[in-house]
Parts: structure tokens; C-alpha cells; sequence
């Protein structure tokens, strides 16, 4: 069903409470099969925060660097954190150019909501 919408990977990654800086219980990241516009970054954040996220992160695997760029803010993850970098870098369906949005909040049911509503408005 997830596929379906877009969502290639989910995993919950423990590093971004760090990196946002938040109380969050839960941090999962996900890699998605359609492209995000730039453009459409501070919407999909509000859809998310009003799903339920507490935070949320954009970014693009670029090659040949094989980092993560930060969307919007253009710079990169390993920047502010070298170990989320590379736990995003084990995903398994990361690959050049592919997408990833990383939400954290303190409840599964509404990380996990707030991930399909963004991915459905992207």
C-alpha cells in the first residue's frame, strides 16, 4: 500500500533528535519515488507539522558527492551530523538523486500519518 503512494522505505532512525535538537520518542526516515519541488518545501512542512510531526527534514541524495543535501537550506547533512548522515546512507533503496524526508514526534501512529499525508501532497 505504500508503494503505492510513493514511499519506497521506511526506517526509524535514532540520530535526528539530535540534529533537531527535540524531545522526540520516535524519528523515521523514508525514501519516496517522486521528486519534490523546492519550491514546495515550507507547504509540505506545514502539512506535516499539522499531521503530527513535531519535526521534518528534506533532503536529496546527490551523486557524485553521495551526500544528502539538505533541501531548502541548501547545504549538507554531514555537516550538522556525520552519524545521521550515515545512518540515512544505509537505507537500501537510497540512490542518486532519490529523495528522502526524515519526521520525528512522540507517537508512531502520528509520525507515520503525517509521513503518507506529506508524501500524498508532494
Amino acid at each position: 500500500m505504500l508503494r503505492d503512494l510513493g514511499i519506497d522505505e521506511i526506517k526509524e532512525v535514532t540520530k535526528f533528535s539530535q540534529v533537531f535538537k527535540c524531545e522526540c520518542r520516535r524519528c523515521y526516515a523514508s525514501v519516496i519515488s517522486r521528486s519534490i519541488n523546492e519550491d514546495s518545501i515550507i507547504r509540505l512542512r506545514d502539512i506535516a507539522i499539522k499531521n503530527g510531526s513535531d519535526a521534518v527534514l528534506f533532503l536529496k541524495y546527490v551523486c557524485p558527492q553521495n551526500r544528502f543535501l539538505i533541501l531548502k537550506l541548501n547545504n549538507y547533512l554531514d555537516e550538522l551530523s556525520q552519524e545521521a548522515s550515515m545512518e540515512l546512507s544505509k537505507l537500501d533503496s537510497i540512490s542518486c538523486n532519490k529523495y528522502a524526508i526524515v519526521l520525528c514526534g512522540n507517537e508512531n501512529y502520528q509520525v507515520i500519518r503525517s509521513l503518507i499525508n506529506t508524501v500524498i501532497n508532494v
